[in-house]
């Protein structure tokens, strides 16, 4: 009976210690891929990674999960529209290349005050806020936190309401005491790889897998710290909208919301269309042909989404 039980034990040591050693491979690798480079400032407690290109009325990047400002930069969604407007793009607390200063930076609201302050610090004045997915839900939040600092809201594919369901196994995995230091150390990155293409296609669908999603920032985020930052927002994220969802009808800046039918992620009906509802004044273009990663699939129309809101924000 010993035996048996310092076999599976020896076993398991071992699959722990490989997958210590594939995490730390795969970490160097996207450090690689990706330098953490470029200019930073310090705000709210934390370093923050930035851009910051073009001149004339100022656009903030929200990036969502698994993303960084080089979605921005890949898509060329930063560049053109810096040429009309000056154009910021951070990689969220604790994302990328900038850090956390503690835990409780993990919601939406929290995270947006760390922005607005590093805006602050550079000079940057009403902004019209740009936000994916998670950084849908940022940006509402900080529309209702400091409504007079904004112009408007352009979101794509945000997150906005409560979803039914439970928080996804892996990220309350993460949060648990050994539990889920082992998943940061040793399981998250080898097995994130691994189900990334389905993921991937997922998010996409049901446009193609579109060829600048290479240079998506995703390997990062599976690196230990980052994946336990990734959890720590995904945990709280459901709280945080049903906290904020019930004053979106207070959002008085115009409000644009660019959605894919196909959406899988964040479905359009749940999320865009109700926001639409809710919000006085906002409107709705939905894409028939995409998914989720609207910024990947069809750069062109968020870029002409941002703009669009931006002439409509210039003529108030």
């Amino acid at each position: 009976m010993r035996r048996p039980h310092q076999l599976a034990i020896g076993l398991l040591a071992l699959a722990l210690a490989a997958g210590v050693a594939r995490t730390r491979a795969l970490a160097a690798e996207a450090e690689t891929a990706f330098p953490l480079d470029g200019p930073r400032i310090e705000a709210g407690g934390a370093s923050l990674r930035y851009v910051d290109r073009g001149a004339g009325r100022p656009i903030v990047l929200i990036h969502g999960a698994y993303g960084g400002l080089e979605d921005w930069l890949a898509t060329g969604i930063l560049d053109d529209l810096a040429r009309e407007h000056r154009v910021i793009a951070f990689d969220r607390p604790g994302h990328g290349g900038s850090s956390r200063p503690a835990p409780g930076v993990s919601s939406p609201i929290a995270q947006a005050r760390v922005l607005r302050a590093a805006l602050s610090r550079l000079g940057v004045e009403r902004p019209l806020l740009v936000g994916f997915s998670w950084g849908g839900a940022a940006a509402l939040a900080w529309a209702l936190d400091a409504p007079d600092e904004i112009r408007g809201l352009a979101l794509v594919n945000p997150v906005a309401y409560p979803w039914p369901g439970p928080t996804g196994t892996a990220y309350v995995l993460a949060g648990l005491p050994l539990v889920g230091e082992v998943v940061a150390q040793a399981v998250a990155a080898p097995f994130g790889t691994l189900a990334a293409r389905d993921a991937v296609e997922r998010a996409f669908a049901p446009a193609p897998v579109a060829a600048t999603f290479a240079r998506s920032p995703i390997a990062l985020a599976l690196r230990p710290a980052a994946f336990r930052h990734e959890a720590q927002d995904m945990r709280l994220l459901k709280a945080a909208v049903a906290i904020q969802s019930p004053r979106y009808g207070a959002i008085r800046a115009p409000l644009a919301i660019l959605a894919g039918r196909g959406d899988r992620v964040t479905y359009w009906d749940f999320h865009s269309e109700r926001l639409e509802r809710a919000v006085p004044g906002a409107t709705l273009r939905v894409l028939d042909d995409g998914g989720h990663q609207l910024l990947h699939s069809h750069p062109a129309a968020v870029v002409e989404h941002v703009r669009d809101l931006a002439r409509r924000a210039a003529a108030r």
